[in-house]
Order: C-alpha cells, then sequence, then structure tokens
C-alpha cells in the first residue's frame, strides 16, 4: 500500500484568500477550544464579524481537518473533520492545526487518521516546548506518513470507523444517564446546594482538608512500567478512572509526598482547554499499586471526621455543587484554570459525617452499574482504536 506524508496529500495550515481577506463585514463562526470536543464534534454556537477576529484566531472553513496542537488537548482527542459550520467558513483557537485535504484524500478517512491514538501517541512523542505548553510542530506532518490507499477503500475504512464512533457515543449517552442518576440521588437526600433548603451548615472547602492541596509533578512520563503510575486528566472518565492507557513516572524521594496518591485522595482537574472537563475528578483508591498524578490535576486529601471525599465528589457532580465550582474558576488565553485557593473559597452544605455515610452507601449501589457501563463504553473504544491503528500502520 501506498503511503505519504500528510503534508504530501494537505495543506497545512492554509491562509486566508485575498478574495475572502477583503469581506470585513462577513459574519463567521467562532469556535474556541471548548467548542471542539474529545469525540470529534464541534459545537457551533458563537458568530463574529471577519473585522472583529481576522487578526489572531486560526482559519478553517468546512471541508477541513482541525486538530489541537497544544497539550493535553491534543492527547485527549480534541480533533474534529470540519463539516457543520452555518457560514461556511470560522475562526477559532490558535492552538488548533488545520489540515485541508487535497483531491488525493478523503476528508473522513485523514480525520480517523489524524484521531487515532497511534497518530496521537506519536505526535506526544514530537512535542516541542516546555512543560504544560508542549505543542505539536507543524513540520511534525511533514515527516508523519499514513497509508493511502484508493479513493473508494478511504470511503469504505473510513464509514466502518464512523459506525464504531456512533457505538461509542451511544455508549457515553448511557453513562450520562447513569451520572444522572447520582445527580437525582444527591439532590434528594442532600438538596440543591445554590438553595440549601435542608439548612445544613455551610463551609468554606478549605475548612475540610487535612492536608493543603497541591499540583502533581511536571516530569514527563512514559510507558516503561517503571516507577509510579501517572494518573493524569486523560484517565478520568465520566467520574471514574480508566487506565486503560497507562504511562509511568519516577518520583524522587524530595517529591514523593506531594505528588503520591492514597486512597482516598481527590483527584480533580485543574487546568484543561475545555470548560466542560474542568473540575472532572474521582477518589482514588491505589490498592497494591503506586500511584503519582500530573501537573494538570490537583489533590484533595480530607479530614474524614469532617467529611467523606465520595459525597465531595458527588457534591462537584450536582448542577448546584457545579455551579459552584465554576463561579470560583477563571480562564487563561488557552485553558480554564483553578487554583488552590480558588479551590479553598468555594463553599458546600455540609451534612453530617453520619448522613454523609449513608449517602455514600447507596452511591456505590449504583457505582456498580456504572462500572458495567464503563466496560461497555472501555470495549467499544478498543473496537475503535484497533480498527484505526490497524490501518494507520498497514504496511506494503
Amino acid at each position: 500500500m501506498n503511503h505519504r506524508f500528510i503534508a504530501e496529500i494537505c495543506s497545512i495550515n492554509p491562509r486566508m484568500s485575498a478574495a475572502l481577506s477583503v469581506q470585513k463585514d462577513r459574519i463567521v463562526d467562532f469556535v474556541p477550544m471548548a467548542s471542539v470536543g474529545e469525540d470529534g464534534r464541534i459545537t457551533v454556537s458563537e458568530t463574529r464579524l471577519l473585522n472583529q477576529v481576522q487578526k489572531g484566531y486560526t482559519y478553517f472553513e468546512n471541508g477541513d481537518v482541525i486538530v489541537a496542537k497544544i497539550t493535553p488537548c491534543m492527547e485527549n482527542g480534541k480533533a474534529a473533520h470540519v463539516n457543520n459550520l452555518p457560514n461556511g467558513i470560522a475562526l477559532g483557537s490558535t492552538e488548533f492545526h488545520v489540515l485541508r485535504p487535497t483531491e488525493a484524500v478523503d476528508a473522513r478517512y485523514l480525520f480517523h487518521m489524524v484521531w487515532s491514538p497511534s497518530f496521537r501517541h506519536e505526535a506526544a512523542r514530537n512535542m516541542t516546548g516546555t512543560a504544560g505548553q508542549q505543542r505539536v510542530p507543524t513540520n511534525f506532518f511533514h515527516r508523519f506518513k499514513i497509508p493511502l490507499p484508493p479513493l473508494p477503500e478511504q470511503r469504505r475504512i473510513a464509514n466502518i470507523l464512523d459506525k464504531t464512533v456512533q457505538i461509542l457515543r451511544k455508549r457515553e449517552t448511557a453513562m450520562e444517564y447513569g451520572n444522572t442518576i447520582a445527580t437525582s440521588l444527591f439532590e434528594h437526600k442532600i438538596g440543591d446546594p445554590i438553595s440549601n433548603r435542608k439548612n445544613w451548615d455551610v463551609v468554606e472547602m478549605g475548612t475540610l482538608y487535612a492536608i493543603p492541596p497541591n499540583y502533581g509533578t511536571m516530569t514527563v512520563p512514559s510507558e516503561s512500567q517503571k516507577g509510579w503510575l501517572d494518573i493524569r486528566v486523560a484517565n478520568i472518565q465520566n467520574g471514574v478512572l480508566d487506565l486503560s492507557d497507562r504511562k509511568y513516572v519516577d518520583l524522587s524521594p524530595e517529591t514523593l509526598l506531594r505528588h503520591e496518591v492514597k486512597k482516598g485522595d481527590l483527584l480533580l482537574a485543574r487546568a484543561i482547554g475545555s470548560i466542560e472537563h474542568l473540575g472532572k475528578c474521582f477518589v482514588a483508591d491505589p490498592g497494591v499499586e503506586h500511584w503519582a498524578f500530573d501537573s494538570h490535576l490537583m489533590r484533595l486529601r480530607f479530614n474524614l471526621e469532617k467529611v467523606d471525599p465520595r459525597f465531595i465528589h458527588a457534591f462537584f457532580s450536582s448542577p448546584g455543587g457545579r455551579h459552584e465550582f465554576l463561579k470560583n474558576s477563571r480562564r487563561s488565553a488557552v485553558q480554564f484554570n483553578i487554583n488552590t485557593k480558588e479551590m479553598a473559597k468555594i463553599r458546600v452544605p455540609l451534612p453530617p459525617i453520619e448522613i454523609q455515610l449513608r449517602f455514600v452507601r447507596e452511591l456505590i449501589d449504583l457505582a456498580a452499574i456504572r462500572f458495567k457501563q464503563q466496560k461497555h463504553w472501555n470495549d467499544a473504544s478498543e473496537l475503535f482504536d484497533s480498527l484505526a491503528s490497524t490501518h494507520l500502520t498497514r504496511q506494503n
């Protein structure tokens, strides 16, 4: 099979045409990083006049393929085949690479190739820049080859992968339904955190810690299976831990206390490109393994005499708790963030510990159902990864 460099079959980051650039009052779609999901879809909800966004943003249009260049958005799968722009063209985050297919390649096929785990893995290995701000350089597309069968075969492969993605999305819908049940349980037993009609004592998060929270290690992980298992934002899926993608770091003795994970620790996404995923979290139970966590996560370790960490997890998952969390977060040029001082100010309606524990026991029963849903999602995800990697790595 013929293999071609991506840059041979696409225009990489094409410039706006002169004819388009003079249409200053033209309405265009505006697509920040948060509008591109990790599921390969774009949500278009904003428009601008061209002259408002012509400078300082990335231009693309229907028919293009976009892929995030910055960590961790790229590794998490923020990419899309652009085909639903109401106004045909868009300006978006500068953290996108734009691939404009030539007649040699089907756009959906190209999207699946750059959305595949094999591509993301290799792109991550070739990132440049400082820790936390690493990016895939443009010249990577001049050095990475994909298999290029005839166009009818490309379309056949794209159809197969499209159907697998549809299965994945159905599994995600089932998991979201499970999350809705858990949220309803919180509101029934504990109540809405905003109105607090049950008149629980309201405390600041900072009063509940056993030790001050901190960020994880900036050491770049590897797949060597040596050292400590490194928990990353991508491992947190729908409030539970997904370890299908494992990476490891070595912790020096002087950083051990800051970066180890113990049973009952709550790990929370504190810096990420998507507001939907800011604050996603889970309660750790490492078992016999040694766990560390990376710099995009925050570790919260609670005083168990005051609060059960699973109660806090449920609080963050509730609409009222989510509102309180986002009220204390902020947005930078490329990411959504929350720091330790902002976290400490979050106000939590806090029932007595006995009521918390009764609530948690009911959550455990629900967790068994959600575990099965997560397994079904993992199976569908593995199927997609296997199909995509098979076609991407197919040799002559």
